[in-house]
């Protein structure tokens, strides 16, 4: 007899969530969701494009089994650091919180909406370009 679940005090619902969760995990179209992760960062690439000081790299994150972009910032050049863009960004609205380490910042695909890479690819473009 196994009793899931009661010495981390979880109740039945947590439990059934999370094999839910499980199951749709391992019946997924990884391929798919990986692709939408790509078209969601071609929009932010694109309206990057061509801005001086500014550029990205795209890949794969092995942590969360999910696609990243480094938006990579020549701070000196563009008077600005990446902690800074970080904050006004989160100071903006809508909020929109991304990762700032060193010169990058970090933008996670798996936590954007349908839509959110046209506001967060405006958002950094209008900050960005000066």
């Amino acid at each position: 007899r196994v009793s899931l679940g009661r010495g981390y005090k979880l109740d039945r619902q947590d439990v059934v969530a999370t094999v839910t969760q499980l199951e749709e995990w391992l019946q997924m179209d990884h391929q798919k969701r990986l692709d939408l992760h790509e078209r969601r960062f071609q929009v932010v690439q694109e309206a990057l494009g061509g801005i001086p000081h500014v550029r990205t790299e795209q890949g794969f994150y092995d942590r969360y089994c999910s696609m990243e972009m480094s938006v990579i910032l020549d701070e000196a050049a563009l008077g600005k650091t990446a902690v800074q863009v970080k904050q006004e960004l989160i100071a903006g609205d809508p909020a929109i919180f991304v990762y700032a380490e060193e010169n990058k910042l970090l933008l996670a695909a798996d936590s954007m909406l349908d839509g959110d890479e046209h506001i967060l690819a405006w958002r950094l473009r209008d900050l960005l370009q000066g």
